[in-house]
């Protein structure tokens, strides 16, 4: 297997190890090792209808390895309307998130930050309208940004009170 082969096989398991842990992100691949995935997020974005902004929970892209993969950014191609500074269907501004080293997984960790306002660059826009309403909805007193405070991979721990038969104890050590 030639080394990019391996990256390519350790890209596919990290976007498995990813879904598995995520209810947000789920995806289909094509390639053996896959050098194309469709993704899909239900997280909460926003898209624009006519003049009226409003919120959407299904997103849809493809990304694709080309050759110069991961020395250059893979190809993404947006497929849902979608509305934010950094995103014009079919088009998204990668030059703030895509570096050589980052996984696949974690570049839609990333792009899901993107869908729910949790990051955005509002001075060099790919999509100025989305940018201006941005800079004014950040103004008000209660912007509601980010639009969905949930990560893309699911919380799954518990936490397990401790019960103490007496006063609390948690500085004192006994060595007096």
């Amino acid at each position: 297997m030639s080394p990019r082969d391996r990256r390519l096989q350790s890209e596919f398991e990290e976007m498995k190890a990813l879904a598995d842990s995520s209810s947000l992100l789920s995806f289909t691949s094509a390639g053996v090792p896959p050098t194309h995935y469709s993704v899909t997020l239900t997280c909460r974005g926003l898209m624009r209808w006519n003049d009226r902004v409003s919120e959407t929970d299904r997103h849809e892209f493809d990304i694709t390895l080309g050759e110069g993969f991961p020395r250059l950014p893979p190809t993404v191609v947006w497929r849902t309307p979608v509305f934010h500074p950094n995103l014009k269907p079919p088009h998204i501004c990668t030059g703030d998130i895509w570096y050589p080293g980052i996984s696949v997984a974690e570049f839609c960790v990333e792009i899901c930050d993107l869908v729910q306002y949790k990051s955005f660059n509002i001075y060099d826009p790919l999509d100025v309208e989305a940018s201006l309403w941005l800079v004014v909805r950040l103004a008000e007193e209660e912007p509601g940004i980010p639009v969905d405070p949930r990560p893309l991979r699911d919380l799954d721990f518990e936490i397990t009170p401790r019960i103490s038969d007496g006063p609390d104890t948690a500085g004192d050590r006994g060595d007096d």
